[in-house]
């Protein structure tokens, strides 16, 4: 009840505050974004010409439905068995393994939709391809990689390095976008973010190979005393005496990879608010997640059900915008393309729902046909791109907000601290962030506290100037709308 006896109204309630979760909903918004949908977008088209430029270079390396054999085979032997059978390899690697990535992000969408989740399947995987959330996503982090690192070690090493690299930057960029406007409400310019990678590049490319290196360093050490100990005769007993070393630092390096597998995705937008080095997002990440593990998983099933809701509308809409302009464009085009196929159907297939590929028959077009597909198919597959990049944009968002969520819960950081780059004196410009008020709030955010690295660069913590401003800071950042 209020001072004059009146009960608070719905609308005067700040369900951040009793129910922290609802912040995700903001993702929706946020990845509703022209600038950040473009920069997905960008990211998009150069991995995938990155691979198409591989695949030129390597030629056709995968036989007919093989990923499809390597998850039915119950041994490897099996598989190298069946392979060595074939005859012609039909596919580059990279043309086939999007689309079996493609394929499982469609079915772990879908099964989303249903709450079917599988959780079963992360235990014992099934021998084919999977219908539930967790058996597709074990395709695309698991198992695809494992097929590849079999089979095409080298693509898988020389593709994983790029495409890491150029995430390191667009993707750095897309963090640092989400970062500014989830936590003091400013939409950054997306040269500006991509200043921000650049400048961090390195702490962006690094921070996901950390724990793997530790992690291999380990694995390396406890080799070496395999190689040691059990080889010679006599010294079988040392090795003996001392397995339990052996069973720790497998014990350490299950712990890491686990670790690992969750923490990843928030490794990037922690460089991103914070600023600092990859060290110290690594602690920070890795201490949230063992930290706060329920409350991680809770946050992760929410944004997996609303990112699912939000791709359906998405896809639904270019689906909808795509049959309806193949229907009309095509409704009086008469020409046959040769044997009785329809001209306008020759360049573009009717379009199916949930499949961002289509067939265009080069075969029974000439020359101007050709030309024509092609440039239908430039944007035909733009629009079918966006798609993919509003994905992105809302995986970006999602885990910039459950990191923040989980930041505030573990280390009691209001919402709407994070680290902006001051303007050096006597320029007369302020990037963004740097000055500007917290949402919900009439106190600007600081700009005088000390730089998480610790130099004096006139970088800055926005709500961080010290005791009492990191006290409005929170207080605001209760008080404030969603």
């Amino acid at each position: 009840m209020t001072e004059s006896g009146k009960g608070t109204a719905m609308g005067e309630v700040d369900w951040a505050k009793i129910l922290p979760f609802v912040r995700l909903f903001k993702a929706f918004g946020m990845s509703a974004d022209l600038p950040k949908m473009l920069m997905a977008l960008a990211l998009v088209l150069v991995v995938y010409l990155g691979g198409v430029l591989l695949d030129s270079m390597l030629g056709h390396r995968v036989y007919a439905r093989e990923f499809d054999s390597y998850l039915s085979r119950p041994t490897v032997e099996q598989f190298d068995q069946w392979r060595r059978a074939q005859a012609i390899a039909t596919e580059g690697v990279f043309d086939a393994a999007l689309r079996v990535k493609l394929d499982a992000f469609q079915r772990m969408v879908m099964a989303t939709t249903r709450l079917d989740f599988g959780f079963s399947e992360l235990i014992e995987p099934p021998r084919q391809r999977s219908t539930t959330v967790m058996g597709s996503l074990r395709e695309m982090a698991v198992s695809l990689p494992a097929w590849l690192m079999h089979t095409q070690p080298w693509f898988l090493l020389i593709y994983s390095a790029a495409g890491l690299a150029i995430w390191a930057l667009l993707g750095g960029a897309l963090c640092r976008m989400a970062a500014l406007e989830a936590t003091i409400g400013v939409r950054a310019e997306p040269t500006e973010a991509v200043l921000f990678s650049w400048q961090r590049w390195g702490w962006f490319f690094v921070a996901p190979l950390i724990p793997l290196l530790v992690a291999g360093l380990i694995g390396s050490i406890m080799s070496i005393g395999g190689l040691v100990c059990f080889n010679l005769p006599g010294l079988d007993m040392l090795g003996g005496l001392l397995f339990g070393l052996s069973l720790f630092g497998g014990a350490l390096v299950a712990f890491l990879l686990a670790v690992w597998a969750v923490g990843v995705h928030m490794l990037g937008p922690a460089v991103a608010v914070e600023g600092s080095d990859a060290f110290d997002v690594v602690s920070r990440v890795f201490s949230y997640v063992v930290t706060r593990p329920w409350q991680w998983f809770f946050y992760t099933i929410i944004s997996l059900v609303c990112g699912a809701a939000a791709y359906l509308v998405a896809g639904a809409l270019v689906f909808l915008t795509l049959r309806v302009t193949h229907y009309w464009v095509g409704l009086w085009v008469f020409a046959e393309a040769g044997k009785g196929v329809n001209r306008f159907e020759a360049m573009l297939d009717d379009p199916t729902f949930g499949v961002l590929a289509y067939t265009i028959r080069w075969d029974q077009l000439g020359v101007t046909g050709k030309i024509a597909a092609g440039l239908m198919a430039v944007w035909t597959y733009s629009l079918l791109g966006l798609l993919l990049a509003y994905a992105i944009t809302f995986y970006v968002s999602a885990q910039t907000l459950i990191y923040l969520l989980l930041r505030r819960s573990v280390d009691g950081t209001a919402f709407g601290e994070v680290y902006v780059v001051t303007a050096p004196p006597g320029s007369g410009t302020a990037p963004p962030g740097s000055g500007t008020s917290a949402p919900g709030s009439e106190t600007p955010a600081p700009g005088s506290g000390t730089p998480a690295d610790g130099s004096e660069t006139g970088d800055s913590v926005a709500g961080s100037g010290g005791a009492k401003d990191s006290a409005t800071t929170a207080e605001a950042d209760e008080l404030g709308p969603l």
